[in-house]
């Protein structure tokens, strides 16, 4: 199943975020083909500072997703504020193909 993992941001944490950004990296990509598309959430479309970010993974099951959540760098090192883990059924799009 495809599970859309969204993560808001504490405020103030870009000194944070960026001495853990290369290993949220890792662990992203780390993730392999079951990763399907990740990326920060910017503020507008004017204000490119995240306020978030969205990793869309494939996983066998809800608690295995949470457990990826759940290890993001990001996570452990406190700029997390909330995850939301939703299911999610993919039905259009070119990496559907």
């Amino acid at each position: 199943m495809i599970f859309a993992i969204i993560h808001r941001f504490t405020e103030n944490c870009a000194d944070a975020r960026a001495k853990a950004r290369d290993e949220h990296i890792a662990h992203v990509k780390g993730a392999g083909d079951r990763l399907k598309v990740a990326g920060p959430l910017p503020v507008s479309d004017t204000d490119d500072g995240p306020w978030g970010s969205l990793i869309v993974i494939q996983a066998d099951s809800f608690t295995a997703a949470q457990l990826f959540a759940k290890n993001d760098p990001y996570v452990k090192c406190g700029i997390v504020e909330n995850t939301s883990i939703q299911p999610w059924t993919p039905a259009i799009g070119t990496w559907l193909d």
